[in-house]
This record gives structure tokens, sequence and C-alpha cells, in this order.
């Protein structure tokens, strides 16, 4: 989908260059805030404060959000929920591999 296609098809109205903006200054803010925690844990490799749970309900719930913006071909909602998912991805990788080699 071109960029200008996803600015027709939000809102569907005059608003829609608006939404398009909102949403995806919305995903950069949610996505970037999760960006030092990944740092943190590459540098420091530990994941010690970070809960299973934490992990695998999150990463949940952003796959979800992934799958539905795929279905819906939602720019923002792919961006934001596909780099976050991977984000996630890439610590729960860190905390396994902690687990593991204990």
């Amino acid at each position: 989908m071109r960029w200008r296609d996803a600015v027709c098809r939000y809102g569907r109205g005059n608003n829609s260059a608006v939404t398009l903006a909102l949403s995806l200054t919305a995903a950069l803010l949610t996505t970037g805030a999760f960006v030092p925690q990944v740092l943190r844990t590459l540098r420091t490799r530990s994941t010690n404060d970070l809960a299973w749970a934490y992990l695998v309900l999150l990463g949940t719930g952003v796959g979800l959000w992934l799958v539905y913006g795929l279905v819906r071909r939602d720019p923002a909602l792919i961006a934001a929920n596909g780099l976050t998912f991977a984000m996630v991805a890439t610590i729960t990788g860190v905390k396994a591999s902690q687990h593991w080699h204990r």
C-alpha cells in the first residue's frame, strides 16, 4: 500500500492526513519508549527484573495488534507493532539465553 493510498484510506474525510499523522506519531512514541529497555538489556545482558509473564503477555498482545494491523492494512499499526514485537522477541531471547546458561 502506498502512503498516498493510506492517507486517503484514513478517516475517509477532511481529516485523513491529520489522522494518519496522529497515529504515526503515537506509534513512534510508544514504540520508541521501549528502545531504551532493549538497548540496556543488550548492553548489560541482564533481564532479572523482567518477569516471564510480562514478556509473554506483552509479546502476545503486541503480536495480536500486529495481526489486526495487517488485516486492516494499517501502516501505523503494522510499523509500531512489528518493531515492538521484534524488540520484545529480542529481550525474550536474551532472557531465555540467560535461563538456559545457568
